[in-house]
């Protein structure tokens, strides 16, 4: 589905997954038009990001009281190196040398 609340209402679904929540526009009208359409189902949300904000729905799940029903797991690139995850250690040193007079790009 689009970035959109008005086209997540409606459908019936089991599980709504948000890839990069922390920098979804209008994520709080997202967020509550997801729950409504879960509601419906007892479904489930995943979203996963890179955390960046602190004015964002998915800074609020790791850190309001509101959202501890959340299960919530941190994992660093450096959990997705080989040989236990997907990222190639390559492909992260290249990117190191790229960034590397910018550090603020690779902070992120």
């Amino acid at each position: 589905f689009p970035n959109n609340p008005e086209t997540i209402r409606g459908p019936t679904l089991d599980v709504v997954y948000a890839d990069e929540f922390n920098f979804i526009a209008n994520d709080e009208e997202m967020y509550d038009a997801i729950l409504f359409t879960l509601g419906t189902t007892d479904g489930q949300f995943l979203c996963t990001s890179t955390p960046w904000t602190t004015d964002c729905i998915f800074y609020r799940i790791w850190h309001d009281k509101a959202f501890r029903d959340f299960a919530t797991s941190h994992i660093t690139y450096k959990d997705a190196l080989e040989p236990h995850g997907p990222l190639k250690r390559e492909i992260v040193e290249k990117i190191r040398r790229q960034f590397e007079g910018d550090p603020w790009r690779w902070k992120r």
